[in-house]
């Protein structure tokens, strides 16, 4: 019996922790969707710079458009 009520207050606390999800205290749904736009625009930015070291596109070449004999 004292089992299963425990077992029973875990999974009452464990939902409402989840019941709560990505909003803290004080934030709007506005603000937390703000947050996470942000968050991919620049995780967007870092995989877009990875890309470029990458492919060596993150300096200009030293290479020049004229003949050079």
């Amino acid at each position: 019996m004292k089992q299963s009520s425990l077992l029973m207050m875990t999974a009452v606390v464990f939902v409402l922790l989840l019941a709560t999800g990505c909003k803290g205290p004080g934030m709007t749904q506005k603000e937390v969707n703000r947050r996470h736009l942000n968050t991919l625009d620049v995780n967007t930015q870092l995989i877009q710079d990875d890309i470029d070291k990458v492919l060596l596109l993150d300096q200009p070449s030293r290479q020049t458009e004229f003949i050079v004999r």
